[in-house]
């Protein structure tokens, strides 16, 4: 299926001379699928907290849940200061004055 996707893409990549240094399209897609299917088959550390046992407790005790939060928020942010760099969206995020806000103080850090 991948394969079958990313042929358009790449064929549109190489009648535009696109191709130098270029990740062949069916290889992204199976890369997001593997990291989608891992997210929903609970690969990732919030499938840690839970709920079983006897008593049935959550195996996070409330501050490491908060810990666990901090990490994913500071995670987000970095992504999406990553993106707003990497796609050169600056002028967007600056003409919003909460994101703007937001975004100087976490860049200036």
């Amino acid at each position: 299926m991948h394969a079958t996707l990313g042929k358009t893409l790449d064929k549109i990549a190489e009648e535009l001379g696109e191709t130098e240094g270029r990740t062949p399209t069916a290889q992204l897609y199976s890369n997001s699928y593997r990291i989608f299917s891992n997210y929903v088959h609970a690969k990732y550390p919030e499938c840690m907290d839970l709920y079983g046992g006897r008593p049935g407790q959550f195996h996070l005790h409330e501050g490491e849940n908060l810990g666990m939060l901090q990490t994913f928020t500071m995670t987000l942010m970095n992504c999406f200061v990553r993106m707003i760099e990497g796609l050169d969206l600056r002028r967007f995020v600056e003409a919003d004055p909460v994101i703007g806000t937001w975004y100087k103080e976490v860049f200036e850090k």
